[in-house]
């Protein structure tokens, strides 16, 4: 049976992740808000665009 490693990488990314999270909690939450921020910041400037788009 052959591994993929797309999923080697991804099995990788799953062990880091929760090292990060075991050796240093508080920075790992800071890094999950700060990722939320960008992503809620994001969709804020899309329906913003939007909504000055409709109103002109």
């Amino acid at each position: 049976m052959k591994v993929k490693p797309k999923s080697i990488l991804i099995g990788v990314l799953v062990v880091f992740i929760v090292y990060a999270i075991i050796v240093d909690p508080t920075s790992a939450a800071d890094y999950v808000r700060a990722i939320f921020f960008f992503f809620a910041d994001a969709v804020n400037s899309v329906f913003t665009f939007f909504d000055a788009l409709l109103n002109r």
